[in-house]
């Protein structure tokens, strides 16, 4: 996805309405906000509260946990993919948000770093239930050029695809041409949308309602306030 081009915006979304914690499927916050397509994001409590970073329209909505890796998306387009921290006093470390950063999904573990595989699952402190084995898996990236990538890979369905581990999902994102990349949410969440199709087929046999997604607009978003 060429960030950089005047006709494509990418943003975060939380499921809530105007800009609140909630859940709802992908292909819900596709759909009411207008995006050509979408991915679930951040990891998140049974109440849609995000358990990671999340910056909308420049506000900061959940603070990053365990500085675990986010990607963060600037308000001229860049793809910046980092961990990321808060200090005593609330302040994120980097500054983000000093830096122009608009939207950000914290996830993790970390996939790849400066073109090759680094998955930092220890470092960030996953459990086994993300960190090991094969699932189905979301996971984002930035190329060389500083391009999107969006990744999905369907899992737990022994006739399709019994999905990836991380480190298989590292050299996926590889192969796409990633020089960094990074685990978002995984297993029942992980769906991507795109012109209301879902494109996996998620393991719960329909999608998950999540809390959050990336989204992909080409032309101008919907202006609701915080849209979706």
């Amino acid at each position: 996805i060429e960030t950089s081009d005047e006709n494509v915006t990418v943003k975060t979304a939380l499921a809530g309405s105007f800009g609140s914690f909630g859940l709802a499927p992908v292909s819900e916050l596709v759909s009411r906000s207008g995006a050509i397509a979408g991915v679930n994001g951040v990891f998140h409590a049974s109440d849609g509260t995000p358990l990671g970073l999340i910056i909308v329209d420049g506000r900061l909505k959940s603070v990053p946990i365990m500085a675990r890796t986010a990607v963060g998306i600037t308000r001229d387009g860049r793809i910046l993919i980092d961990n990321v921290s808060v200090d005593t006093a609330g302040n994120l470390i980097p500054d983000w948000l000093g830096e122009g950063v608009v939207y950000a999904v914290g996830g993790g573990p970390r996939l790849v770093s400066d073109g090759e595989v680094n998955v930092t699952s220890s470092q960030e402190q996953f459990k086994a239930d993300v960190a090991l084995g094969r699932a189905p898996r979301t996971a984002v990236g930035v190329t060389g050029d500083g391009k999107l990538l969006l990744i999905a890979v369907t899992g737990r369905q022994a006739y399709h695809s019994i999905g990836v581990t991380l480190e298989e999902l590292a050299h996926i994102a590889l192969e796409l041409g990633a020089k960094d990349a990074m685990n978002l949410d995984g297993g029942g969440s992980s769906t991507m949308v795109v012109r209301d199709y879902v494109m996996n087929t998620p393991s719960d046999g329909r999608e998950r309602k999540v809390a959050d997604a990336i989204l992909v607009f080409a032309g101008a978003p919907k202006t609701t306030s915080e849209s979706p």
